[in-house]
């Protein structure tokens, strides 16, 4: 949105005062307690219906979870990319690969603030029967 010169908008009890550009992200909602208990933990269980209070999604956190966008931006490969995602974890999982991770896993913040992984998420992907040696 626009803002004009002049004109004023309250967001979240502070004033923005025109001529500003206002870009509104839900980036930071994943590392808000409040929408998703234990921000920055591995706990793809907090998606499931039946999730323990501690760990659970609220309601308004499900609404902000939009990984391809909505309305007239949204992501035109969606479709393509979900496709893609069920088609490989099945490959994965069906065919008994192993996979071990060789590096650690550390988060950095980004400057948007989004999270992301720094120097990214090595892994060694195994066939079946050819497990990896320490």
């Amino acid at each position: 949105k626009i803002l004009p010169a002049g004109e004023a908008l309250q967001i979240l009890g502070k004033q923005v005062q025109g001529p500003i550009d206002v870009t509104l992200w839900f980036s930071h909602t994943f590392t808000d307690p409040i929408f998703f208990p234990k921000p920055m933990e591995f706990l793809p269980e907090r998606w499931l219906p039946d999730a323990e209070a501690d760990i659970k999604v609220s309601e308004a956190a499900q609404r902000a979870f939009m990984p391809f966008g909505l309305g007239p931006h949204v992501c035109l490969g969606q479709n393509l990319a979900r496709l893609s995602m069920k088609a490989a974890l099945f490959a994965y999982c069906r065919g008994g690969y192993q996979s071990t991770l060789t590096g650690p896993v550390e988060r950095v913040p980004d400057i948007i603030p989004e999270w992301k992984v720094k120097n990214g998420v090595l892994m060694r992907v195994s066939p079946p029967g050819n497990l990896p040696t320490a």
